[in-house]
């Protein structure tokens, strides 16, 4: 029956594997190829060297241009690729037939304690690197949720500290919103917000929403001062007084 296999198309990009000759690279490809299912390769040279038929005869001793902790020559000749168990079938379990053949190779080569312990030390170390993951992972899951808080906690600021203290900020964004907010005087509202918090020590959370209340309510009582408004008397807006005596709408 053929063997079917997994194979690594990452090798390519392996400095070790791209320093190598192509008949070392057919050495290295055959091994994998040709090992039995617990990664243990027994040499027939002849009938390597007649498959790769290769000018020069590739011997035991080109092993050693090959990586030692990829390629291993057990005391018997054989060659261990230590990595193939963990690569071909992952964690292996007794109660799976498929995996059957593969103790038995095990065990023909004796190899189980070094094989089963390099496994549980390779899952160890899987489950501390998944375990270092969840950490990291509720870390800045942690950290996400304070910024989101910090990012989401409106705070009470005076008028003079928020961002349309700036008359072309109030300006800009009034002429954003539909009518009869567009319509509105800029220059008066952001006056009488000014004063109305200075002289009472308010605060809110969204001065742009409380201009447009003002202009909203001043809309509904026919007293909308519009863009066409001209101060009387001085530059100061007038009429600002339904402001600041500490009663204001939406208050």
């Amino acid at each position: 029956m053929a063997k079917k296999r997994f194979r690594d198309i990452e090798i390519w990009d392996k400095e070790w594997y791209m320093e190598l000759s192509p008949r070392l690279k057919c050495l290295a490809n055959y091994i994998f190829d040709n090992c039995d299912a617990s990664g243990v390769w027994n040499p027939n040279w002849k009938l390597l060297n007649l498959r790769i038929n290769d000018i020069e005869p590739i011997t035991i001793s080109d092993i050693k241009f090959l990586p030692k902790e990829n390629f291993e020559i057990l005391q018997n000749g054989k060659i261990f690729l230590p990595e193939f168990i963990n690569f071909q079938y992952g964690s292996l379990s007794e109660k799976s037939p498929a995996h059957i053949p593969i103790f038995k190779a095990i065990k023909n080569n004796n190899l189980s304690d070094r094989v089963f312990n390099r496994v549980l030390h390779t899952l160890k170390e899987k489950e501390k690197e998944k375990e270092e993951e969840m950490e990291k992972e509720e870390e800045m899951e942690k950290e996400s949720i304070t910024k989101k808080e910090k990012k989401l906690t409106p705070q009470n600021l005076l008028f003079k500290d928020s961002e349309y203290f700036d008359l072309e900020n109030l300006r800009i964004a009034l002429e954003k919103c539909k009518a009869p907010y567009c319509e509105a005087n800029a220059g008066y509202y952001y006056e009488a917000m000014e004063i109305w918090s200075r002289e009472n020590n308010k605060k809110k959370i969204d001065w742009l929403a409380t201009c447009q209340n003002w202009i909203l309510k001043d809309f509904k009582e026919n007293k909308l001062v519009d863009k066409n408004y001209t101060p009387k008397n001085g530059t100061k807006q007038q009429n600002t007084s339904q402001y600041t005596n500490g009663a204001t709408p939406f208050d």
